[in-house]
């Protein structure tokens, strides 16, 4: 779970709207894991972030719908 969490954060940087997705995915499959706690955390970093607009996608914006 750690490894797959640090990935995400790496793709964070390049492609924010495909990290907001991933952030998802993980905390969907690992709801009980003590590392999905810090996603919020994560998510708030990167869309506080000077790229942090580019985490809107039609899918992330459908997926906050839900």
């Amino acid at each position: 779970e750690c490894r797959e969490l640090l990935a995400i954060d790496l793709v964070a940087e390049a492609d924010p709207a495909e990290a907001l997705s991933r952030y998802a995915d993980f905390v969907a499959q690992h709801p009980d894991a003590p590392l999905s706690a810090s996603v919020g955390g994560r998510v708030a970093a990167m869309l506080a972030s000077s790229n942090g607009i580019e985490a809107a996608s039609e899918e992330n914006c459908d997926n906050l719908d839900a």
